[in-house]
């Protein structure tokens, strides 16, 4: 805007000094009649650059405020969806160490997280654990390892988290410590490790979220167990 101004001044002055030119030479000359109409159609020529100007001026303030305006509307429409939209997690397991062994009295080790992927998770809480089931992975296996894990993990899940937006997590290293005779058994298939978690946490909008998971080791082949060849698969809690 003040470029803009700065040229209206600078035609002005220019239209200014060319009338003022005209009206001399046409006084000199003695054309009066000549002088008044010059003065005149220059006087109106700087009149309608100074209207030009104020009114381009006053445009650009009119506009400068929709577009703010606009901005302020945009923004609380943005606000509104963020507040509105509910918090994603996922969750990860891996093997603590790249190469474990199953040995006895020895823990086996697991790393297991929730990670928020989208919005905003509120008073994040979560709890893991791994357990050791008998018999192969079914349908009522998993049922069993669901029941037993929520009847531990509802005292875990009652207390304070933090809020936790996008790339934040909670996790743990889950542990379970074998015995002789087991051992043989998991190789066997005849014993299932599982490994669960659930978190529980308060949306933007004030509802409330939750997601719990159950996992299990494939029955592995040997006692060494590596991130390459250990298979853990999905199970859903009922």
């Amino acid at each position: 805007m003040f470029w803009d101004v700065l040229i209206a001044v600078g035609i002005g002055l220019t239209q200014l000094a060319v009338t003022v030119y005209a009206v001399d030479i046409s006084v000199r000359e003695k054309r009066i009649k000549n002088a008044v109409v010059i003065a005149i159609v220059g006087l109106i020529g700087i009149g309608l650059i100074v209207a030009g100007t104020i009114r381009n001026a006053h445009s650009q303030e009119v506009a400068g405020k929709k577009q703010e305006e606009l901005k302020r509307k945009i923004e609380a429409v943005q606000k509104k969806l963020d507040e509105n939209q509910n918090a994603n997690l996922t969750w990860t397991i891996s093997l603590k160490h790249d190469h474990q062994e199953l040995t006895p009295y020895l823990p086996f080790q697991v790393d297991t997280r929730f990670i928020v992927i989208s919005s905003e998770a509120k008073n994040l809480r979560c709890h893991f654990n791994m357990v050791l089931m008998d018999g192969p992975p079914s349908s009522e296996q998993n049922k069993n390892a669901s029941h037993r894990f929520r009847q531990e993990a509802v005292a875990e899940v009652d207390r304070r988290g933090q809020d936790s937006g996008p790339g934040v997590y909670c996790w743990t290293t889950v542990s379970l410590t074998l015995s002789e005779k087991s051992i043989p058994l998991i190789l066997a298939g005849t014993k299932t490790i599982y490994v669960m978690g659930e978190a529980k946490w308060t949306n933007p909008s004030g509802s409330d979220g939750s997601t719990d998971v159950c996992s299990y080791i494939q029955r592995p082949t040997t006692r060494l167990l590596t991130g390459f060849t250990t298979v853990i698969h999905g199970c859903m809690l009922q």
